[in-house]
């Protein structure tokens, strides 16, 4: 689960539903590892609340585009949401 600890609605442009990611922190840049072809789906959880508790909700989100370099740019759309349980 990834978060910024704000709504999916007030991290993302508006008008696309897209979530834009500079990410640059070793823990981060793990994720990015995992989910990104050729390892993973493209997909991950966006937990609205952090940390993610029972109870709150979140958006699984679909990597739409990426780019390696110094760090990973990734541009995500949300899917469907969830509930933590």
């Amino acid at each position: 689960l990834f978060s910024l600890g704000e709504p999916w609605t007030s991290v993302v442009q508006s008008e696309t539903n897209l979530l834009a990611l500079r990410l640059f922190e070793p823990r981060y840049l793990e994720m990015a590892r995992r989910i990104l072809p050729p390892s993973g789906s493209g997909k991950f959880g966006y937990a609205e609340s952090y940390p993610p508790r029972p109870g709150t909700s979140g958006m699984l989100a679909n990597v739409q585009e990426f780019q390696e370099g110094e760090h990973v740019m990734v541009l995500a759309k949300g899917e469907r949401r969830f509930r933590i349980l």
